[in-house]
């Protein structure tokens, strides 16, 4: 899920086996920012996300890039879940 409201370019926030949600911010890192530089989640079927710029690829599990050339992995934000309230922080 894209959450437009925290961040640099806001957050992608993806919930892990159901029970962790792992929040990334959601401008790639691999240049500087750009119109184009805002990430986007590959749907349901896929656990990624996608730089148009590029077309670089990024696991939502782990942060990591999976795209060949991409060098810095996505910036991780400290989740704390309570019941059903979610805060999420650097």
């Amino acid at each position: 899920m894209y959450w437009p409201n925290g961040g640099i370019r806001g957050l992608l926030l993806y919930n892990l086996n159901g029970n962790t949600i792992m929040a990334w911010e959601a401008s790639c890192p691999n240049h500087e920012l750009k119109s184009c530089s805002t990430l986007q989640t590959d749907g349901l079927v896929s656990p990624t996300a996608s730089c148009a710029c590029e077309d670089y690829q990024y696991s939502l599990a782990t942060g990591q890039p999976l795209t060949e050339g991409a060098t810095y992995s996505l910036l991780f934000y400290k989740v704390q879940q309570s019941g059903t309230a979610v805060r999420i922080y650097n």
